[in-house]
């Protein structure tokens, strides 16, 4: 399985994955090296690891604490954190893109 992830310097990595070999996207991604994110160690309480859905259905997925964080955070309805995203099937196909640009 797969999912496309662009990085904070706009780099698209294609990232092979295996469901469940780590707890969230988050930690995948800080495992490959590609970002230094997660302030809140994976607690959905900073939005420091906040990326745009460009494609896939993870938009309806999300966790209480996750949408308080995005709510309080940004104004794009498109947004995930990674830390709250499971490395499972849905992400399959996926491309998710590092931005803030929109953070209040």
């Amino acid at each position: 399985m797969k999912f496309t992830y662009i990085d904070s310097l706009a780099t698209q990595h294609e990232l092979h994955f295996k469901v469940y070999a780590y707890r969230s996207v988050m930690e995948f991604i800080v495992a490959e090296g590609l970002e230094d994110f997660g302030d809140c160690m994976g607690r959905a309480w900073c939005g420091t690891c906040a990326v745009k859905v460009i494609s896939g259905n993870l938009v309806a997925d999300k966790t209480q604490e996750e949408k308080l964080c995005l709510t309080s955070n940004f104004l794009d309805k498109s947004k995930r954190l990674t830390c709250q995203i499971s490395l499972t099937a849905a992400l399959d196909g996926a491309v998710l893109q590092y931005d803030t640009e929109d953070f209040v």
